[in-house]
């Protein structure tokens, strides 16, 4: 039940696709003040046509709406990092104490900050990261699978954590490959192609998919 998440500071969800994260998610965060940090826009997109479909009133940071701390918002890391770049560390340990700090595919979100040539103040960036994660009222964080990237950067926040496995698997029973090659996948997606055996191909990044079109 969601209703026990208010007993805990740090929740962690551990959940395949499809099963029922994003409901349960949504149904907590009508009644929060919250953040919600996404690393790329593509994914901001989808979170916010997801929340409007669970009926969660939200602003998203690229729509042009006039943002405030106190909004509940759907952000990138570093355009919430621009939104508050003139606040002191003090006073941002003091508003972000009341408010759920949730982060989707946490291990992917980790990842990519390490990996991320984009951010232009990598150092700056991560550390206000840390106050962000430390010292909000509440930290959400969800992935199928939580990683050793995502574990470092949440380890260092204080209070009682519930953790949640759902050994559930929606998909369980599917036909599935796991591709190590780059190459050997465009290789098969090609072959498909030309022997019109139809499929579809979906991607986090809508770049990649462009790139593979254009391949194709």
């Amino acid at each position: 039940k969601v209703s026990e998440f208010d007993h805990y500071k740090t929740i962690c969800i551990e959940s395949p696709t499809g099963t029922g994260k994003t409901t349960i998610i949504c149904d907590y965060l009508k009644k929060k003040n919250f953040i919600s940090l996404v690393l790329l826009e593509s994914l901001a997109n989808q979170q916010y046509d997801n929340f409007k479909k669970n009926k969660v009133d939200c602003k998203h940071y690229k729509n042009g709406d006039e943002l405030k701390f106190d909004d509940d918002i759907i952000i990138t890391l570093q355009s919430l990092n621009k939104l508050i770049k003139n606040v002191k560390k003090e006073e941002l340990i003091k508003q972000i104490k009341g408010k759920t700090l949730f982060i989707d595919e946490i291990s992917l979100f980790a990842s990519g900050i390490i990996n991320n040539d984009t951010i232009v103040d990598l150092r700056r960036t991560y550390s206000f990261l840390k106050v962000l994660i430390n010292h909000c009222g509440r930290l959400i964080v969800c992935q199928n699978e939580i990683n050793d990237h995502a574990k470092i950067l949440i380890e260092s926040r204080k209070g009682n954590t519930l953790f949640i496995k759902n050994k559930y698997v929606n998909f369980n029973g599917h036909q599935a490959t796991k591709m190590n090659s780059e190459d050997d996948f465009i290789e098969l997606m090609d072959s498909n192609v030309k022997n019109k055996e139809y499929f579809c191909c979906a991607s986090d990044s809508l770049n990649k998919i462009n790139q593979y079109y254009t391949k194709l």
